[in-house]
């Protein structure tokens, strides 16, 4: 059952598919009473969101069959909307609510105001009320692990926790608090299939954190030869991790080709690193797009050890390493490549 009231004549309530996000099922919100119908065939995870005003509002909802009450208010949509469901896993949900709640109260209230100042911002203040948008966002996603964490202390048994990790995606960049909060949980949730793929995941992150030495580079170069470090690593060293077919990455090789220029007789070295497994489509983008640094692959395509050892299937990925193979910085833009290598060449005499 809905309960909802202080919203417009065009909101609508909906349960959406995590995967795709497209909706399941949809209803216009009648600020009443109302039931929404869902014909379940198997339990799992689901968006519910609240379209109504200057946003949208997504929870996450653990779909079992059973009656679920929900209670929203247009005035007050931060709230998680649930009130009572069926199965613990959703009870838990509740709970995982209430504790972002209580932590994030005055960032949430903040970010709020931010938005719809932006909404509401002249031609002169836009690019200030973004900023200030921006600084809050940024500050909710930090905060996002802090509330996992007491989730998972509060629940250590829960196969959310998990699931919510995944959906941050940000394990690249935080593996250490990633790693703490599954060391806090139980046995069974980290032989979980779930738990099994985060825990290798967190492994991949730690060994491509800063200070970790670089994998070493299956497959050869365009000319046969093998991954040899003291041959090809120099002063400083982009790793760019591709493939042929991704739209990004062709459209960034232009500014590649133009930094590689700008750095190649300054101690830096460009090394490709291509999940390809065809390899005269390897070749011939490497001469269309003049990619004339470096390049390995074992032609493995996305079962390539390279692929899951440096980025995890990710592309386009880069990284910055010394000359020993010490990673410097991961998870490198082409936006921020340029500053980045200049950091590195004055810190690196």
């Amino acid at each position: 059952m809905i309960h909802s009231k202080n919203y417009g004549a065009n909101s609508v309530i909906g349960i959406y598919d995590p995967k795709t996000n497209k909706p399941i099922t949809l209803d216009n919100i009648n600020n009443g009473d109302q039931q929404l119908q869902l014909n379940l065939t198997d339990p799992g995870y689901a968006i519910l969101r609240i379209s109504g005003g200057a946003r949208d509002y997504d929870y996450w909802v653990y779909l079992k069959k059973g009656n679920y009450d929900l209670t929203t208010d247009a005035n007050e949509k931060s709230d998680y909307p649930i009130n009572s469901s069926p199965g613990e896993e959703g009870k838990e949900f509740i709970e995982f609510y209430k504790i972002k709640k209580a932590i994030n109260k005055s960032i949430t209230d903040s970010l709020e105001k931010s938005e719809i100042e932006f909404d509401n911002s002249t031609r002169e203040n836009v690019n200030e009320k973004a900023k200030i948008m921006g600084a809050w966002v940024n500050k909710s996603q930090t905060s996002y692990l802090d509330v996992v964490r007491a989730f998972a202390k509060k629940y250590p048994g829960s196969i959310h926790t998990p699931f919510l990790l995944d959906q941050f995606g940000q394990i690249e960049t935080e593996a250490l608090t990633y790693a703490a909060i599954f060391d806090s949980l139980d046995k069974d949730i980290k032989n979980s299939k779930a738990g099994k793929k985060l825990f290798a995941e967190i492994n991949i992150a730690k060994r491509m954190m800063e200070g970790s030495n670089i994998p070493v580079i299956e497959g050869t170069n365009t000319a046969g030869e093998a991954w040899d470090p003291d041959k090809f690593l120099k002063r400083i060293n982009v790793m760019i991790c591709w493939t042929t077919y991704d739209t990004k990455v062709r459209q960034e090789n232009p500014q590649l080709v133009e930094l590689y220029k700008k750095y190649k007789d300054k101690g830096v070295e460009f090394i490709g690193i291509s999940y390809d497994n065809n390899e005269k489509w390897w070749t011939d983008v490497i001469r269309d797009d003049q990619l004339s640094w470096p390049q390995f692959s074992d032609l493995q395509g996305a079962g390539s050890p390279n692929a899951k050892a440096f980025s995890n299937l990710r592309i386009p990925y880069m990284l910055l390493a010394d000359k020993k193979g010490k990673i410097l910085v991961s998870d490198v833009t082409v936006e921020n490549l340029d500053f980045e290598i200049e950091d590195h060449l004055a810190k690196i005499k």
